[in-house]
């Protein structure tokens, strides 16, 4: 039986983009696990996510973050607890993330995204 595969954009860090091949069924199952996995994450991690994050977040200049590879959202509690004015924007290169980080935005008090 083959597996199916889905292109996806990859920089390199010579920024030149590649085409990198993804098993949809690793990445569907990964997306799954790693969501049931974020609330004991981040309760293991809390004083050190919150002394990692303490700089950004103390620091009402800055409204704009990008948080490049934010999976399920396991970050997004921390920005919504301490600051209400942050423009999140966040990427991932697994598209299956997308229905638990939808979840996590609606809990953590975000807007959906346009």
């Amino acid at each position: 039986m083959a597996s199916r595969t889905v292109a996806a954009r990859a920089q390199c860090g010579c920024g030149c983009a590649k085409l990198q091949n993804r098993r949809v069924w690793y990445d569907k199952l990964y997306a799954r696990i790693l969501s049931g996995s974020t609330a004991k994450y981040n309760m293991l991690l809390d004083g050190r996510k919150k002394q990692l994050l303490a700089p950004l977040l103390d620091d009402s200049s800055i409204h704009d973050v990008l948080e490049i590879g934010i999976g399920s959202g396991a970050n997004l509690p921390y920005y919504a607890t301490v600051r209400k004015d942050i423009n999140l924007t966040g990427v991932d290169p697994n598209t299956h993330m997308q229905p638990y980080l939808t979840a996590a935005c609606s809990a953590a008090g975000f807007p959906p995204a346009h």
